[in-house]
């Protein structure tokens, strides 16, 4: 319980300084709320079939995988079950990921400039908050911004696996946390693999070296 206090005590002020970041998103997110792309409802159709019982179909008694999001589906199914707006739903869950991905990004610029400061990984934070295609791609309510995160936190682990000190269980912990991440990314879309492969080599890179 101690130890857990006193990490919630050192991600305080970096969560304090994030904040006018993710007010900006969320204040942009609102603007273009009624943004939707059309492939969204493809997976939903998905996921409403799914969640009736009758399997990952667009129509009944045809199989056919129109789908590349197999994760994003299967995350969507709670919202028919529980009879809740499922535009909403999946508006809610990109929308979630894309402030997820100011956390990432802020934690991965920091790595890079080797943690001396702060300021490098709050600009690269800013420079996501106002992408435009971060902001459309996490109000479209798809999975864009959720593979990201994925990603980008797997890529993140890896890095910390590669450049690590030489405790053999922190690199355990860090290999089981960027495995996970891409695991899940490579679930939600196919191309997540490309990240995988260059993430898998920084573990290579690490058993090499040592």
């Amino acid at each position: 319980m101690k130890n857990l206090l006193s990490r919630l005590k050192l991600l305080l002020p970096h969560v304090v300084v994030l904040l006018p970041l993710f007010a900006l998103l969320g204040y942009w997110q609102w603007q273009y709320s009624g943004y939707v792309k059309d492939d969204t409802f493809i997976s939903m159709r998905y996921a409403r079939n799914l969640a009736m019982g009758h399997g990952l179909v667009f129509n009944y008694g045809d199989r056919l995988e129109g789908y590349t999001n197999f994760l994003w589906v299967v995350l969507t199914v709670p919202a028919f079950w529980l009879k809740v707006d499922v535009l909403t739903w999946v508006k809610g869950m990109s929308c979630i990921a894309g402030h997820l991905g100011i956390i990432v990004t802020y934690a991965v610029g920091r790595f890079l400039a080797g943690g001396r400061t702060d300021l490098y990984g709050w600009l690269a934070a800013l420079a996501y908050a106002m992408s435009p295609t971060i902001v459309l791609w996490s109000v479209a309510g798809m999975e864009s911004t959720f593979i990201a995160v994925l990603c980008g936190a797997g890529s993140y682990f890896g890095l910390r696996l590669l450049y690590r000190d030489d405790d053999p269980s922190s690199g355990t912990q860090l290999a089981v946390w960027s495995a996970l991440f891409l695991a899940a990314g490579a679930l939600c879309r196919p191309d997540a693999h490309a990240v995988i492969i260059v993430a898998g080599a920084f573990a290579v890179a690490d058993a090499v070296r040592r």
